[in-house]
């Protein structure tokens, strides 16, 4: 019962995984309480990319931080269009203040379709190498049969149980 599970719940996880890859949705870990309340430390959410003509001023984009490229995911605050090129003013929901400096938005921006607060500690496992051993030895042990084949014996072969002293099978 517990390796069908298992492997009814990795074969889901292979399906939203593939799924997400072709729509170009990532999962992200919040490793800060920037966005506490609304998206706490340690939530996971998923991102799906959007025009970003789409984007409205409230809305959680991910985008990476000039400099050092590291991904920051705040609420948009305010969006103006500069010759074509549309920049957006972020700000996280715990954060006193808006983001030092504007991020310029090409022409797709990962908008947040939901978060799950907590989550991301399980995520977090799940990309261990010793997790994905795990689900491969599990996977295996499902592959191995557990009873042997039956085999019906020519008539000819068959024989009555040998009987004990007082009458019974052995």
């Amino acid at each position: 019962m517990f390796l069908n599970t298992a492997a009814i719940i990795g074969a889901a996880a292979v399906v939203i995984a593939l799924f997400a890859a072709i729509i170009g949705a990532r999962v992200l870990i919040f490793s800060s309480g920037s966005m506490a309340p609304a998206i706490p430390e340690g939530s996971a959410a998923m991102t799906i990319p959007r025009d970003t003509d789409d984007l409205q001023i409230g809305d959680v984009i991910s985008v990476a931080r000039a400099g050092d490229g590291k991904l920051v995911t705040h609420r948009i605050v305010d969006l103006t269009v500069h010759d074509g090129l549309t920049v957006a003013t972020l700000k996280g929901d715990a954060n006193p203040a808006a983001d030092a400096a504007p991020y310029a938005l090409g022409s797709q921006t990962q908008r947040v379709a939901f978060a799950i607060p907590h989550a991301g500690a399980a995520l977090a496992v799940m990309k261990s190498p010793w997790f994905l051993g795990a689900v491969i030895a599990l996977v295996v042990l499902a592959a191995i049969p557990t009873r042997p084949h039956s085999r019906k014996k020519p008539e000819h072969a068959k024989t009555e149980s040998p009987k004990t002293e007082q009458g019974r099978e052995a």
